[in-house]
């Protein structure tokens, strides 16, 4: 099923969270976290959005996710690539296109994938670089109101 995202338009990628609800659950409700809930409500404030999954790669947030316990930290380098390359090609098979792509992750997330999302969109922000996780949540709430 191909998704298509008209130019002139904004994606937006969240990390995922690690903490779970104990059941299968939406993605957009499975991870339980604060800060993935300012991010999320954010990025749905701007249009398409997507979850970044260690487990999963690319997900949409309507669907449905067991509980897992995988994170990138966790990986060999060899598995952190394998990740990102999955991440492109989801990119690519669901037609992902935008002119703007907004990545609310951090690092060990963000570093894999930045080259394909560079290639993809024209523009890709990351609002959040460099700052600590309070000083996160306060920037996703300012950027929150200035979106409204």
């Amino acid at each position: 099923m191909a998704e298509n995202t008209d130019d002139g338009r904004t994606v937006t990628l969240v990390a995922c969270a690690a903490t779970k609800l104990d059941r299968a659950a939406p993605a957009r409700d499975l991870y339980r976290s604060d800060l993935f809930a300012k991010s999320s409500a954010y990025a749905q404030r701007l249009g398409e959005w997507y979850i970044l999954s260690a487990a999963h790669g690319l997900v949409h947030p309507d669907t449905v996710l067991e509980p897992y316990d995988i994170t990138l930290n966790d990986m060999t380098r060899d598995e952190r690539m394998t990740w990102s390359c999955k991440v492109a090609r989801q990119l690519r098979q669901r037609n992902i296109q935008a002119d703007r792509c907004v990545v609310l992750a951090g690092r060990s997330y963000r570093d894999l994938i930045m080259g394909a999302l560079r290639l993809r969109f024209a523009e890709v922000e990351i609002p959040l670089q460099g700052l600590g996780i309070g000083h996160q949540k306060q920037r996703l709430a300012q950027l929150a109101q200035e979106a409204a």
